[in-house]
C-alpha cells in the first residue's frame, strides 16, 4: 500500500464520443410474448394489482447473461453473451458485429463458465474505459478493462488489461457480477469456489473468494505484481487491519446478479443457496463496509455448520428468503426506478430460475408478490432510465406495463382513475374481459350478481351457453328433448362424455330436463 499510484483513468486527451441521444423506440422493438401475467394485490402494493409482461427486444441472441447502457448513451443496449461475446441493439435493431468478441478467450463450457459481468466506467464518454468478468479457458475467473474505438459500436479487443485473476477451486460459484458503485469505485461480486469445501473461504478474511470486493480500477498499488492491476479504496473496511484490503462484505455463497438501486445506492445481493434456502440481501448505502452475510454458517437465517457460531449478532441474515419449495437458484434483479409502470416504483425485481417466475419484494413491508409466471428468466437489465429487462436463454425482453385497452395509460392507473371498471377486482378493466351476452358487464360478473344464471357452474352465464342444443341446429327443440331421455339416468365413466348432464351431478335426470326446457327455444 505505500508503492505510488498510477493514474489510468484520464479525463482529458480524449476526444468525446460523438453519440446521438434518441429514445429507444418500442414500436421497433418486437411483439408481445407470452410471459403469464399474474395480477397480484397484497399489502406490498398498498392494495392496488401489477399488470406487467414483456416485449422482445430481439430473439438473436445466444444466452444472453447481462444487459445495460453505457453512461451517456441512450441510444444503445449493451449485452453480453455466455461464449464471450458483447452485443449492441443500436435504436432498436441488433448490431450484426458484436461491439467486441472476447469469445477466444472465454471459457463458456463448463458449468457456469460465461462472460457475465459487464460494467461502463461513469466517466465513459471522457475515458472510453468498460469492465468486463469472465471465466478463463483455464477456468480461472478474471476481471479486466477494455477501451472503446472511435466507433462506438466497436471496442478495441486488443485493449483489454487483466485487473485481476482468481485461479478458481472448481467450475461453479465463480464471478459473473461487476458495478460501479455511486462512489466511483468497482464492486466485484466473487462465489466461494464451489467445490465441497470451498464455503469455508467465505469466513476467511484472508481469502477473496465468497465476498464483495471494492476496487479502484484507475489507479495501481502494486505496480510491481502482474497479477493485481488495481488500487485500494483507503476507505475498504480492512485496510490498515487483518484480512485482504480488496474486501468489501463477506459471508457469501454464489452471488451470481447484485445491483445498486439507482435512486438511493442502496446495495441488493442476491445469494444463491445450497440445499435449502435462497436469499436476499440488503446493504445501505450509508454502509461503510464490513458486512458478514453468513455463509457458510448459515444458509439464510437458518444454522448450516457447527463449530460456527450461528446466528451470532455480527451476522446479518437476508432481508428475503425462500426454500427449495418454492424455487431453485435466485436471480437478482434490481429496484424499479423508471417511470413507465407506476404500480413498480420502488419495488426489487427477482426470480428463480427453477420457478420460472418473477416477483416483486417491497423492503418496507418484507412481502413479496408474483407479477410474472412461464418467464424463463436467466438475467435482468437495466437502462438509463430505470426501466427493467428481462433476460432468458434464448431471448432479450423489456418489462412493460400490460395495457389491454390500447390506450397508453396502463390498466391499473385506468381503474385507479375509474377510467375503467374492474367490478371483480382482478386488476383487469371490465372492457378487456368475456362479455358474451354484449351488457358491457364481464360475464364472471354477472354470474356473481345473479344478472346471470350459470346452472352447469363453467363459467358461461346460460344465455350464452350452447349446452341443450345436442344436435346443433340452433334450436334447443324436441331432438334434443328425445336424446336426453335416451340417455337417462348414470353417466359413463370418463373419459366418455355425457353432454345430457347439464348440471354437472353425473347423472342425466329431472334435474337437466327442467333446465333444458328452461333452454326451449
Amino acid at each position: 500500500m505505500n508503492r505510488p499510484a498510477r493514474r489510468r483513468c484520464p479525463r482529458e486527451g480524449r476526444g468525446p464520443l460523438v453519440l446521438r441521444r434518441t429514445p429507444l423506440s418500442l414500436a421497433a422493438l418486437g411483439v408481445i410474448v407470452t410471459a403469464t401475467v399474474v395480477s397480484a394485490a397484497g399489502p406490498a402494493l398498498g392494495g392496488s394489482g401489477i399488470s406487467i409482461t414483456t416485449e422482445v427486444i430481439t430473439d438473436e441472441s445466444d444466452v444472453p447473461t447481462f444487459l445495460t447502457q453505457a453512461p451517456g448513451d441512450a441510444d444503445r443496449l449493451f449485452f453480453t453473451e455466455r461464449d464471450g461475446r458483447i452485443r449492441v441493439v443500436l435504436d432498436g435493431e441488433l448490431q450484426a458485429a458484436p461491439f467486441v468478441d472476447l469469445s477466444s478467450i472465454v471459457d463458456s463450457g463448463g458449468p457456469e463458465g460465461s462472460l457475465g459481468g459487464l460494467a461502463f466506467h461513469p466517466d465513459y464518454q471522457g475515458n472510453g474505459l468498460f469492465y468486463v468478468a469472465y471465466t478463463n479457458l483455464d477456468s480461472d475467473s478474471v476481471v479486466a478493462e477494455l477501451t472503446v474505438t472511435a466507433d462506438p459500436n466497436l471496442a478495441d479487443f486488443a485493449s483489454l488489461r487483466i485487473l485481476l485473476t482468481f485461479a478458481e477451486l472448481g467450475p461453479t460459484h465463480n464471478i459473473g457480477w461487476i458495478a460501479f458503485g455511486p462512489d466511483g469505485y468497482l464492486y466485484v461480486a466473487k462465489g466461494d469456489g464451489g467445490n465441497n469445501t470451498a464455503g469455508v473461504f467465505a469466513q476467511d478474511i484472508e481469502s477473496l473468494f465468497g465476498k464483495i470486493l471494492r476496487l479502484d480500477p484507475c489507479n495501481d498499488d502494486f505496480p510491481a505484481d502482474p497479477d493485481r492491476n488495481y488500487a485500494i479504496p483507503p476507505t475498504n473496511p480492512f485496510v490498515g487491519v487483518a484480512g485482504r484490503d480488496e474486501i468489501w462484505a463477506l459471508g457469501l455463497r454464489n452471488p451470481w446478479r447484485c445491483s445498486f438501486d439507482r435512486g438511493t445506492g442502496d446495495l441488493w445481493i442476491s445469494d444463491v443457496g445450497q440445499s435449502s434456502w435462497e436469499e436476499i440481501s440488503f446493504q445501505p448505502a450509508s454502509s461503510s463496509g464490513g458486512e458478514n452475510y453468513g455463509w457458510n454458517c448459515m444458509e439464510g437465517s437458518s444454522c448450516h455448520l457447527t463449530g460456527c457460531t450461528c446466528n451470532d449478532p455480527t451476522l446479518r441474515n437476508p432481508v428475503y428468503e425462500y426454500d427449495h419449495g418454492t424455487g431453485c437458484a435466485v436471480i437478482g434483479g434490481y429496484v424499479y426506478r423508471g417511470s413507465a409502470i407506476p404500480a413498480l416504483q420502488g419495488l426489487y425485481l427477482f426470480a428463480d430460475i427453477c420457478a420460472g417466475k418473477v416477483w416483486a419484494y417491497d423492503i418496507n413491508d418484507g412481502t413479496a408478490v408474483q407479477v410474472l409466471a412461464n418467464a424463463s428468466p436467466f438475467s435482468f437489465g437495466e437502462d438509463l432510465d430505470g426501466e427493467l429487462y428481462l433476460l432468458t436463454t434464448f431471448n432479450i425482453r423489456k418489462i412493460v406495463f400490460v395495457d389491454c385497452n390500447f390506450n397508453d395509460v396502463p390498466d391499473e392507473q385506468d381503474i385507479a382513475g375509474l377510467t375503467s371498471l374492474d367490478c371483480n377486482l382482478d386488476s383487469i378493466p371490465d372492457e378487456c374481459q368475456l362479455d358474451c351476452n354484449g351488457n358491457s358487464i364481464p360475464d364472471d360478473c354477472d354470474i356473481a350478481d345473479g344478472t346471470s344464471p350459470d346452472d352447469n357452474g363453467n363459467g358461461i352465464p346460460d344465455e350464452c351457453d350452447e349446452q341443450a342444443d345436442f344436435d346443433g341446429d340452433g334450436v334447443v327443440g324436441i331432438t334434443d328433448m328425445l336424446y336426453l331421455l335416451s340417455v337417462w339416468g348414470n353417466c359413463p365413466a370418463p373419459p366418455a362424455e355425457c353432454p345430457a348432464d347439464l348440471n354437472g351431478d353425473g347423472v342425466v335426470g329431472i334435474n337437466d330436463f327442467l333446465l333444458l326446457l328452461a333452454r326451449w327455444g
